[in-house]
C-alpha cells in the first residue's frame, strides 16, 4: 500500500500573517494533489529578525491565531499536517516567574483539525566558537523534556517526530524506530554552510541505518538581511534514496509515495535490528525488531 504525501520549504520571515498565508497556500497546493499529509518547515510561524526579543513577543500559545488556521486549513482540505511552530508556554513561569522563552515545537494535525501529536525540541542549538558566530538557541527557547512518546499512528505509517537539530543525535532516530516508527520527520531551519555539507548527508543515514522513510521540510532563502536557510526539502526512503527534492529558493513543495511494502522488503532483507549486539550494548525498554 502506498501514501501520497507532500514535502515543503518556504522563507518565513518576521510578519506572522504573511507566513500564515503562504503556509496555508502550500497545504491547498498539498490538498490539490491529493497528498494525505503535508510536511512544513521549523518555524514556520515566523523567523525574527531583530534577536531574541523579538522572537519571543511573536511567540503565540497553540490556541493562536497561526496554528488555529493551519488547523482550519487542515480539516477544510481533509489533509494531515505537520508544521514547526515557536510555542509559548500557557505559564510564562519558571521558578522564579521570570523565563520567558518558549518552546521549539513540532505539531502533527490530523484531518478533523486535532492535534494529535506535539514535540517540543529537546536538543538546542548553542555553539560558540571563538573569534566566530556565537549561536545560542537556549537564550530565547526551552529544552523540551521527553521524546514525545511513541510515534503516532496514521494513514501513512507510524510517524516519529523530531526537529532540525535532532537529527545530528542517532539516539534519537533509533529511539523512534525501535518504537516502531515507518517515518522519521525532520522540520528544519539549516545554515546553509551546514546544509552544504551536512544536510542530504544525515538525513540520508537516518532512512539507512533505521530502514525508515525520512521527511525533512525546510526553511529557504534569504528571511533578512542577517539570516539565510539552506532549504533542499527532501524525502528518503528506506533503502537511502532521494525520492522527492525541493530545489528552488523559493516556496515550493514536492511530492512522494511512501510503500509500506518497500519498509517490510527492506527490512526483511536487511535485518539488521536481528542483528545487534544487544548482550553488549543496552537494551531499549519498548523494542520492536
Amino acid at each position: 500500500m502506498t501514501s501520497k504525501i507532500a514535502v515543503a520549504q518556504l522563507t518565513s520571515t518576521a510578519d506572522v500573517a504573511r507566513n500564515t498565508a503562504r503556509c496555508l497556500a502550500l497545504i491547498a497546493q498539498a490538498a490539490a494533489g491529493r497528498a494525505q499529509c503535508v510536511f512544513l518547515p521549523e518555524a514556520s510561524d515566523y523567523i525574527a529578525e531583530h534577536g531574541k526579543d523579538e522572537s519571543i513577543a511573536l511567540a503565540q500559545p497553540l490556541n493562536g491565531s497561526f496554528v488555529t488556521a493551519v488547523r482550519a486549513a487542515a480539516r477544510e482540505h481533509a489533509v494531515w499536517v505537520s508544521v514547526g511552530v515557536h510555542e509559548k508556554p500557557a505559564q510564562q513561569d519558571d521558578d522564579d516567574g521570570k523565563d520567558m522563552r518558549f518552546f521549539n515545537t513540532h505539531l502533527l494535525i490530523d484531518t478533523q483539525g486535532q492535534i494529535a501529536r506535539s514535540y517540543r525540541k529537546v536538543h538546542l542549538f548553542d555553539v560558540s566558537i571563538a573569534n566566530g558566530p556565537q549561536l545560542r538557541e537556549s537564550d530565547a527557547v526551552r529544552a523540551g523534556s521527553d521524546l514525545g512518546g511513541a510515534p503516532a499512528a496514521t494513514p501513512f505509517g507510524r510517524v516519529g517526530l523530531q526537529i532540525c537539530y535532532d537529527l545530528r543525535f542517532p539516539e534519537q532516530a533509533r529511539h523512534q524506530r525501535a518504537l516502531g516508527a515507518d517515518v522519521l520527520t525532520y522540520p528544519s531551519a539549516f545554515t546553509v554552510p551546514t546544509g552544504r555539507a551536512h544536510w542530504e548527508i544525515l538525513l540520508r543515514a537516518r532512512a539507512i541505518e533505521n530502514q525508515a522513510y525520512v521527511v525533512a521540510a525546510a526553511q529557504v532563502g534569504l528571511h533578512n538581511p542577517r539570516r539565510e536557510s539552506y532549504g533542499h526539502a527532501l524525502v528518503v526512503d528506506p533503502w537511502g534514496a532521494v525520492i522527492a527534492h525541493c530545489t528552488s529558493q523559493d516556496d515550493e513543495i514536492a511530492f512522494a509515495d511512501l510503500d509500506a511494502a518497500l519498509i517490510a522488503k527492506t527490512r526483511a532483507e536487511m535485518p539488521v535490528f536481528s542483528h545487534r549486539r544487544l548482550d553488549l550494548y543496552p537494551q531499549p525498554s519498548s523494542d520492536i525488531l
